[in-house]
Parts: C-alpha cells; structure tokens; sequence
C-alpha cells in the first residue's frame, strides 16, 4: 500500500515538468511537492499511527462500497466528499496511500490556484510567495489527508483564480472557474 503510494507521488511530480504552467514556476512546484511529499509520507505516519482519523473511516468506506453517481447535493459536502472517494476507488488501485496523495495533490492544486489568483492581482510572479504558501505548515499537513479540507483547498483555489482573472481582463469566460 505504501509503495503504490510512494509510486503516485514520485509520478504526480514527475508530471510537473508537462503542466501547462509557466516555466518558472516548475521548479518550485518540484520544491513544493517535494516538501509536501516529505510530510505526507514520512512525519505524517507518526500522527496516522497515533490518532484515529476520519481518513481510515473515510478510505475503507469509499472502498467497500459500489460507485453509483448520483449527483452533487448542495450543503451536504461529507457526502458528496463521500462519493468523489468512491469514484477514486473505482478507477484507481485499492490503496490508501495512493487516495492520500490523490487527495493532497487537490490541495496542492488549492495553493497553487490561490498563488496564480494573487500574483494575477499584483500584476507580478514571485514564486517566493508560492513557497510561502505552499510550505506554510497547516497548508503542508491539513491538504494532506484524506479529508474534504484539500478538495475545499482545490475549489477556493479555482474560484479565486476564476474571480482574479475575471477582474483583471473583464473576459466573462473566467467565471466559468469561478461558478
């Protein structure tokens, strides 16, 4: 299980050098990943194996149980949480090492998203801000888990990143990310 997990990982920022980013922000998505790698496969452990978390509940609910979409319901964020896992469990191997690094990489996404929305706004890049925010402790270990807190990371993201480029063109189709 973990291997499988170790494997995704170093695949997911392998995949880093084809994003469609700017260039110089690869090599710190590299660092950032890197970084979040280390915690959620190494001192992450720690605390996996000293606390009972919802992750587990989470991991082996979403894997014993039959993918049926239904659709999203509005305020009723642990279910549709719920069945986002089980479609991941569906289509991915049945491990939970693998779901934990599908899950931070939404919430690196997140930091990501709300980076790009930022520097959008100031009209600059500095990826020194990416660093910051991409290794500020809460966003390195709570966008790390299997919890809703990185898929919710992933979509304040996308909606500030919709919203910052809406306001800086006036182009309508940046509220399509934003909705």
């Amino acid at each position: 299980d973990y291997a499988l997990g170790v494997i995704w990982a170093i695949g997911l920022g392998f995949s880093i050098i084809f994003w469609p980013v700017p260039e110089g922000d690869k090599k710190p998505l590299i660092m950032g990943w890197l970084a979040k790698c280390i915690v959620m496969l190494g001192f992450m452990l720690y605390y996996e194996y000293s606390y009972d978390t919802d992750s587990f509940g989470y991991f082996f609910a979403s894997s014993r149980s039959e993918f049926l979409w239904d659709g999203w319901i509005f305020g009723d964020g642990t279910r549709n949480f719920f069945q986002l896992l089980c479609l991941h469990s569906s289509i991915f191997p049945d491990s939970f090492h693998w779901m934990k690094v599908s899950c931070a990489l939404l919430g690196f996404l997140g930091v990501y998203l709300c980076y790009r929305a930022a520097m959008r706004l100031l009209m600059k890049n500095d990826t020194r801000v990416f660093l910051v925010l991409a290794l500020y402790p809460s966003n390195l270990f709570w966008s790390s888990i299997i919890s809703k807190d990185p898929v919710t990371l992933f979509f304040v993201g996308l909606y500030a990143f919709g919203v910052a480029c809406w306001y800086s063109t006036a182009r309508l189709v940046y509220l399509f990310p934003a909705l």
